[in-house]
């Protein structure tokens, strides 16, 4: 997935990180945990209501693993049907 940066990056900052899915993003957290991998706790941002976790990369990029639910699915489709009426 790529995304348009919503507002300017200073030079200085990180202008690129890295979205991935997962059907299981508790199994896959605790994986990483026991492979000594440093990952943060599952948030629940409103874009992704089913859990969202975050890691580096050895580079420093940002790293980040959203569980695709049904909630995200739903909500998904509803946007890109409303895109779509507005294209008619």
């Amino acid at each position: 997935m790529f995304l348009l940066e919503e507002s300017p990056v200073g030079a200085s900052q990180q202008a690129f990180f890295l979205y991935l899915y997962t059907d299981s993003l508790p199994a896959l957290r605790e994986h990483l945990l026991a492979s000594g991998i440093k990952v943060s706790e599952i948030h629940r941002p409103p874009y992704m209501q089913s859990g969202e976790i975050s890691l580096p990369d050895p580079d420093g990029y940002a790293v980040f693993v959203g569980q695709w639910g049904t909630t995200e699915h739903q909500r998904w489709e509803r946007e890109r049907q409303e895109r779509l009426a507005k294209l008619k």
